[in-house]
């Protein structure tokens, strides 16, 4: 489902409100996370570039890995 989401939204949405088009590394963003996995498929999201996304996390207190959680 990512990779038909990027290619309908195919640069990163914070890039582009500072005028950038940022078309590489790009990555889907939950944009107000989730809680559960409703949200996790049918929640709001956007493109992210790989930086912007970063940033968002370290902001909110997390990290993006690309490591699976260990249960």
């Amino acid at each position: 489902m990512a990779k038909a989401e990027i290619l309908n939204e195919p640069q990163c949405a914070e890039c582009a409100r500072h005028g950038i088009v940022t078309t590489e590394n790009l990555q889907r963003d939950h944009v107000n996370g989730f809680n559960d996995e409703h949200g996790f498929w049918f929640g709001e999201r956007q493109t992210l570039c790989r930086w912007h996304n970063m940033q968002k996390a370290q902001k909110l207190g997390g990290k993006i890995t690309s490591e699976k959680r260990k249960t």
